[in-house]
């Protein structure tokens, strides 16, 4: 198979960005977040008191690949959403790349469309019960 020059700059950045992503996981796999001050802080959460929808997906993550779902979507439910729009999204990449077809196809974008209807949902109910108190 032939790959023109975007397509193969295209898979150098999806290959970087499966390395940091990987690098990424084995750090949360390894060290509890909950336990280690290095990984990056909620800057909203910290000026503000007000959880944005990706607060807790750090944890979340520790949790889900030590094997502990319950606890994984305790901390961030977004993060079973979140892996169902990846897979699929790199399905379609993995399409463009072998048949051409584009990437963002209707199903896709309804996808992201509610994906994002969604997050912005959560991250407003979630930070209903800390407005009452």
């Amino acid at each position: 198979m032939k790959l023109d020059k975007n397509k193969k700059t295209s898979i150098y950045i999806v290959i970087s960005l499966f390395i940091i992503a990987l690098i990424g996981i084995i750090l949360v796999k390894v060290y509890n977040p909950e336990e280690k001050s290095f990984f990056i802080p909620c800057m909203l959460y910290k000026l503000t008191g007000i959880k944005c929808p990706g607060c807790g997906m750090t944890r979340s993550v520790h949790y889900l690949v030590n094997g502990n779902i319950k606890q994984a979507i305790w901390y961030n439910l977004m993060l079973i959403p979140l892996i169902v729009l990846v897979i699929y999204s790199l399905y379609r990449y993995i399409l463009f790349l072998v048949k051409n077809e584009p990437i963002i196809n209707k199903l896709l974008e309804n996808l992201l469309k509610v994906f994002l209807v969604i997050i912005v949902l959560f991250g407003v109910t979630r930070n209903f019960t800390t407005l009452f108190y």
